[in-house]
């Protein structure tokens, strides 16, 4: 046996040799789901990147190593948020995957994410922790970047682009020739960031792809709220100090984690323990999972059998059971989701449209799916960032229609209206508290506590013991959405001139409701449900703006005058342009 596993080994370093001495460029590649065609200049240009890449097999190899270490979360974050595997090679060209590498521009981590940046798509950063070091989180950031700048330019060698120069700073190294295509030709012209991450596919695909056993296995932990340090390496006999915060330098604070999140954390084993990739466990209890990792990782001590991964109930739609949502609180109740208010007993619960509940406008709105977000905040009086922040949206991300919105910082909201899918524990994790005070504060059953979808739960305050539990209705398209007039008559088109206004009651204040647009322009295409994007003509209409259409289109403003070749941000009633629309996903 000892003899098999020496060959085998020797096999395996004999193929990642003759992999390290070089790789020929081929004239056409695949990359993200696109065919890109070399020019002869391209071709060599990349060719150069793949040799410089190859030149030091021990270097390769070692990076190959490191690889099979972490590669498995990376392509676990891009698989869930949907981007292509291939963009999994960048983590290697940005920190050739060391957690703890900082550029000169103080950039930092697996995807070398700058600190606003980095907390503009989620990740926690403070005296205690920086998630730009967290292998899964930052490939979850990386992965929500990238998903965003592509829907720009519906092309992912652009998206790249995007991730190096930003949103806007990218526009002007793009071709608009290229936006949506599948095709593409690739020459000296591109810039040379994209043609480097082509590289890094190139040299490290067929490498990376032999699925070697790590020399080092890390199994992920759920935090379960522990915050003490010393109580976490309680729980893994013969794992050190040092070898944990080795593979967990995204802990700053070798004593404490901040009380406010779940973490995964990562124990690293030797080769022999390896059964497996192991999904996040944090990742799963927030999807409904169990809440004690042990569930999903196996037993604290051992790692002899691969762990059965964890599937989330499927609920009926008609008549889902409350038997298989409830979870007794001593593990942490609520993580399974919440229930449609129809299992409540009719004298439990009272339904009203919500935007005639005393606190809509003051603590929560109703998103009508078009306007745009920095316009909607200066609408409700809060600063843009805070009004992203408040409800985890990324500066290029527009929530959907019939979204609730908050108008609260999470830890000060007084409420939490209920969405379909949400769970006691994520709903605590949002407003920065615990489960067990929903529980007490709502007068759940604490055995079994269920929540409802639409249900509005008291977040600082006790509701009232006589108070039948409140279900507010918030269905995408309702005809009681606030932004459609109620007293248009049928077939009326509503005006767009000034903003309709609702009293507020209780304070006397005025909060303003939405418009909804004009009908739809003529366009010159029609959109097919089976393209992901289509070129349409947007006729300009009095009154629109080159920014009331981006945000109209979901694209930026510098895109718009790189397509029609403005100059100025000038256009005149009945100008046509070309407008690249994309379908939701």
């Amino acid at each position: 046996m000892m003899a098999l596993k020496r060959l085998f080994f020797l096999c395996v370093l004999m193929i990642l040799f003759s992999l390290a001495e070089g790789k020929t460029v081929p004239r056409m590649v695949s990359y993200c789901g696109m065919t890109l065609n070399l020019t002869s200049d391209a071709q060599a240009k990349i060719q150069e990147y793949v040799d410089n890449i190859m030149e030091s097999p021990r270097y390769f190899n070692e990076m190959v190593k490191r690889a099979h270490t972490y590669m498995p979360f990376i392509e676990e974050a891009l698989n869930e948020a949907n981007v292509p595997d291939d963009l999994k090679y960048l983590a290697i060209q940005e920190s050739a995957l060391r957690p703890d590498v900082v550029s000169a521009s103080q950039a930092v981590g697996f995807w070398q994410f700058k600190e606003g940046t980095a907390k503009d798509f989620g990740l926690l950063i403070d005296g205690k922790v920086d998630e730009r070091m967290h292998i899964f989180r930052s490939s979850q950031a990386a992965a929500k970047f990238m998903r965003q700048a592509n829907r720009d330019y519906e092309n992912w060698v652009f998206a790249l682009l995007a991730y190096f120069h930003g949103f806007t700073g990218s526009v002007k190294y793009t071709d608009p020739q290229y936006y949506g295509a599948q095709i593409m030709d690739i020459s000296m012209d591109l810039h040379w960031y994209p043609m480097k991450a082509i590289a890094h596919k190139i040299a490290y695909e067929d490498a990376v792809s032999l699925r070697q056993r790590p020399l080092v296995s890390l199994v992920p932990y759920s935090t379960d709220g522990e915050v003490i340090i010393k109580r976490i390496l309680e729980h893994h006999q013969g794992t050190d100090e040092e070898s944990f915060f080795l593979y967990n330098k995204w802990i700053r604070d070798r004593k404490r984690l901040p009380k406010e999140s779940l973490f995964t954390y990562y124990i690293p084993k030797p080769a022999e323990y390896y059964t497996g990739h192991i999904e996040d466990p944090v990742k799963i209890q927030l999807a409904g999972g169990p809440s004690n990792p042990a569930e999903v990782v196996g037993s604290m001590s051992g790692f002899g059998d691969r762990p059965v991964p964890y599937q989330v109930p499927e609920l009926a739609a008609d008549n889902p059971s409350p038997e298989r949502t409830a979870l007794p609180v001593g593990n942490m109740a609520g993580s399974f989701r919440a229930l449609t208010p129809e299992n409540l007993p009719k004298d439990k619960y009272v339904i009203f449209n919500m935007i005639y509940d005393l606190d809509y406008g003051q603590q929560f709105i109703l998103y009508n799916g078009w306007i745009g977000m920095p316009e909607l905040s200066e609408r409700v009086g809060l600063r843009l960032s805070q009004l992203l922040n408040w409800n985890n949206l990324t500066p290029t991300e527009r929530p959907e229609e019939g979204d609730v919105l908050y108008l609260k910082k999470p830890s000060s909201s007084e409420y939490h209206i209920v969405r379909m899918g949400e769970s006691i524990r994520s709903i605590s994790e949002l407003h920065r508290t615990s489960p067990r005070a929903i529980i007490r504060k709502n007068r759940l059953d604490r055995k079994s506590p269920v929540i409802f979808v639409g249900q509005k739960l008291y977040l600082k305050k006790k509701r009232p013991q006589n108070e039948k539990i409140i279900i507010l209705k918030y269905e995408k398209n309702n005809t009681d959405h606030p932004s459609r007039p109620t007293n248009s008559q049928p077939g009326s088109r509503p005006s767009t001139t000034g903003s309709a206004a609702r009293p507020s009651a209780g304070n006397g204040s005025i909060i303003p409701t939405i418009p909804e647009p004009d009908s739809e322009p003529a366009t010159s295409d029609t959109i097919s449900a089976e393209e992901r994007a289509q070129w349409i003509i947007h006729v300009v209409r009095p009154g629109e703006t080159l920014w009331q259409i981006s945000q109209k289109y979901g694209t930026q403003v510098a895109i718009l005058k790189r397509i029609n070749e403005l100059e100025s941000d000038h256009i005149r009633i009945g100008q046509e342009l070309k407008v690249l629309k994309k379908n939701e996903d």
